[in-house]
C-alpha cells in the first residue's frame, strides 16, 4: 500500500513528504502469492522449453549448518536438447513467529542437455540463513520443528525430497536494533499452514544443534585505516584538503588529469602531484556506460560529440554546439562498449556462471578503458510491478538477487582496482518523488528481505562500494543512516570498502553532508562547491568530528590507492 502524507491524511509526519508504509511485512512476490493462496499467472521461477525434463528424488545430507542435496536432471525429450532450472525451497515450522509459506534457498542451472542424457546437480545452503529476525530480543532464530525441504522448477512445481528437524529454538546471532519505526502500524500476518505429510520412506535427517554456535555481534566505531601508506598521505593533509577527496569532482568537470570521456564522476584530480589520481565512475546498468564519441581540439580539450543524456537534446543549440566538439574539425576519439541485457532479464537466466562472465567482459572494458568504479549492480526488491526502476532490478527474491550480483561482482573484481558500486542501499522501492520519499517498514523485513541482497554480495561477492539511495529510511535519509552505512554493512558483514552518495542525493534540503560524514558514508557524489563548503560547516558546528572526516577520506584514499589508475600513471 502507497499511503501519501501520513495515515489517511492524519498526522502527517514531519519528517517525510511521503511516507510509504511497507504493511506487507515478509511477504513479497511469491511469498504473498504462497501463503495466501493466491494463483499467480506465473509462478515464481517458472519458464518455458522445448523439451522436458525429470529431476529425480535426491540425497540430502547435513554436516553442522551445511546441507548438501545432490538430484539427477535428464532430458525426457526426444528431439530438442536444453536446459534445466532446479530449485530448492524450504518451508519452515510456523512457530511463534510467523513465516512465509516456502522460501528460495538454493538454484541451480544445468549444461545444455541432449535428449536422453542427464547430469548430476549439487546445491548447498547453510541452514542458519533460514532464521528469522525476533525483533523483541534482536536475534536471528531457528525455531524448533520440522523444515521442509521442496525441490523443482518454479515455486508452484514441487516435490517434498525430505525434512530436517531442529529440535529446539537455536539462537544464530545477537544484534542490535537498526532503523527503528518511527510510527508504529499493522503489518500482515499468516495465520499459520497445514503442511502436507511427509512420507516415512524421504529422507529425515535431525540437526545437530550443539554445532551450531550463536554469533554476537560487536558495534563499536571502525578504526581509521591503518594502512602505512595511507596514513602517510593522511598526515600531510588539512582540513579543507580532506574535504577535497570525500567530495566528488562534479559530474562533467573537465579539469580532470585523467578524462574518461562519459564517466558520470570523478574524485579531485588536485592532488595528482602529491602522489593520489583522480579516478572515474562510470555508469551501468547494460554494461559499462560511457561516451561513444568524443572530439579532441586543438587545444587538448576533450568534448563529447554526442550529448550524454537524451533530455540534453533539447537544448538550444547555442548551448550544445558549446558543450559539444566538432567531428569535422576535432579528432575523433571512440569509444564503443558492449550493451548487455538489464538486470531484469539477466535474472530470468538463473546462471551465475554466465553472470560471472559478463562480469569478466566488463572489467574488461573496464580496464580498457580506465574506469575504477562501475556504478553497478542494482539489487533491490521488486516490490511493486509499478517501480520505475525495475529494469536494473534483478528480482523480488532475495536470495536470487544477491547470488546474480555476486556472480557479476567476482567477474568485475578479478584483480585489484576494479570495483562494483552495489546500489541502491535500501529500500529505494519506488521513483515517484524518490528523494522525499520514507521508506517505513519493520526491522524484520528490513532484514530479510531488503537486506539480504545486499548482505549476499558483500559477504560472498566481497563488493568493495555501496552507494546509498535518495530515500529515507523510516524517516532517515539513507545516507545519514548510521544504522546502515556502520552497523550493518562494517559491523555486522565486515564490509571494508567505500560507501558513496547517490547523486546529488545531499543537495540542499535533502540529506546532510556532514550527518552522511557522521554516519560513515564515505564519498559525496558527484561533488560541487555546495556540498564542500556545507560539511565544513558542519565539521566546524560540530555535526561531525575532524575524526569522522579522517575515517572517510581513508577509506576513499586506500581504494584510489589500489585501483589500476594509481598503477598506471603513479605506481
Amino acid at each position: 500500500p502507497v499511503v501519501y502524507g501520513g495515515y489517511d491524511g492524519e498526522n502527517i509526519p514531519d519528517y517525510a513528504e511521503t511516507y510509504l508504509i511497507y504493511q506487507e511485512g515478509i511477504y513479497v512476490g511469491y511469498r504473498y502469492f504462497d501463503s495466501f493462496g493466491v494463483e499467480p499467472a506465473y509462478p515464481f521461477g517458472f519458464g518455458l522449453s522445448y523439451t522436458t525434463f525429470s529431476v529425480q528424488s535426491a540425497e540430502i545430507a547435513a554436516d553442522g549448518s551445511r546441507v548438501s542435496v545432490k538430484t539427477v536432471v535428464t532430458n525426457t525429450g526426444d528431439t530438442y536438447n536444453g536446459k534445466e532450472v532446479v530449485q530448492l525451497y524450504v518451508s519452515a515450522p510456523n512457530g511463534k513467529l510467523h513465516k512465509e509459506y516456502q522460501s528460495l534457498t538454493s538454484f541451480a542451472k544445468t549444461q545444455l542437455l541432449k535428449p536422453g542424457s542427464s547430469q548430476t546437480l549439487d546445491m548447498e545452503f547453510d541452514l542458519k540463513s533460514l532464521a528469522s529476525y525476533r525483533e523483541a530480543d534482536a536475534c536471528y532464530v531457528l525455531e524448533q520443528g520440522e523444515y521442509i525441504l521442496r525441490l523443482g522448477n518454479s515455486s508452484r512445481n514441487t516435490m517434498v525430497i525430505g525434512v530436517l528437524t531442529v529440535k529446539e529454538d537455536i539462537v544464530v546471532s545477537r544484534h542490535e536494533h537498526v532503523c527503528p519505526v518511527v510510527k508504529p502500524f499493522e503489518e500482515l500476518r499468516s495465520t499459520g499452514y497445514t503442511f502436507e505429510s511427509v512420507m516415512d520412506n524421504l529422507p529425515h535427517i535431525a540437526i545437530d544443534v550443539d554445532s551450531i554456535d550463536t554469533v554476537v555481534y560487536e558495534y563499536k566505531t571502525p578504526e581509521i585505516c591503518a594502512d602505512e601508506r595511507v596514513q602517510t598521505f593522511l598526515n600531510t593533509l588539512t582540513l579543507k584538503e580532506m574535504v577535497e577527496i570525500v567530495v566528488g569532482g562534479g559530474m562533467f568537470a573537465s579539469d580532470n588529469r585523467f578524462n574518461l570521456p562519459g564517466s558520470v564522476g570523478n574524485t579531485t584530480s588536485k592532488f595528482w602531484d602529491r602522489g593520489l589520481v583522480n579516478v572515474a565512475l562510470c555508469d551501468g546498468p547494460a554494461g559499462l556506460r560511457i561516451q561513444k564519441r568524443s572530439a579532441l581540439n586543438k587545444r587538448g580539450k576533450i568534448k563529447p560529440i554526442d550529448m550524454a543524456m537524451s533530455v540534453m537534446d533539447a537544448f538550444p543549440d547555442f548551448v550544445k554546439n558549446m558543450m559539444t566538439g566538432n567531428p569535422e574539425k576535432d579528432t575523433v576519439l571512440y569509444q564503443y562498449t558492449t550493451a548487455f541485457p538489464v538486470a531484469n532479464a539477466l535474472a530470468q537466466t538463473w546462471n551465475t556462471e554466465l553472470m560471472q562472465e559478463i562480469g569478466n567482459a566488463i572489467f574488461r572494458e573496464m580496464k580498457e578503458y580506465g574506469c575504477t568504479y562501475w556504478l553497478a549492480p542494482a539489487i533491490n526488491i521488486h516490490r511493486n510491478p509499478l517501480c520505475g526502476r525495475n529494469f536494473e532490478y534483478f528480482s523480488e527474491d532475495p536470495r536470487l538477487s544477491g547470488e546474480m550480483a555476486a556472480a557479476i561482482t567476482r567477474g568485475i573484481q578479478q584483480e585489484e582496482g576494479y570495483y562494483v558500486t552495489v546500489k541502491h542501499y535500501a529500500c529505494n522501492n519506488q521513483e515517484d518523488n524518490r528523494t522525499g520519499v520514507s521508506s517505513n517498514l519493520s526491522e524484520r523485513a528490513l532484514r530479510e528481505i531488503y537486506l539480504r541482497g545486499f548482505e549476499i554480495c558483500v559477504r560472498e561477492g566481497n563488493a568493495k562500494s555501496v552507494m546509498t539511495s535518495y530515500n529515507k529510511i523510516n524517516g532517515v535519509y539513507a545516507p545519514n543512516s548510521h544504522d546502515l552505512c556502520t552497523k550493518m554493512l562494517r559491523n555486522e558483514w565486515g564490509f571494508d570498502g567505500v560507501v558513496m552518495t547517490d547523486w546529488f542525493s545531499t543537495n540542499k534540503g535533502q540529506a546532510g553532508n556532514a550527518l552522511a560524514m557522521k554516519a560513515g558514508n564515505d564519498l559525496i557524489m558527484p561533488g560541487g562547491g555546495y556540498h564542500k563548503k556545507d560539511l565544513l560547516k558542519g565539521i566546524q558546528s560540530g555535526v561531525c568530528s575532524e575524526e569522522d572526516l579522517r575515517r572517510c577520506c581513508a577509506n576513499v584514499v586506500k581504494s584510489i590507492f589500489s585501483s589500476a589508475t594509481q598503477r598506471e600513471y603513479i605506481g
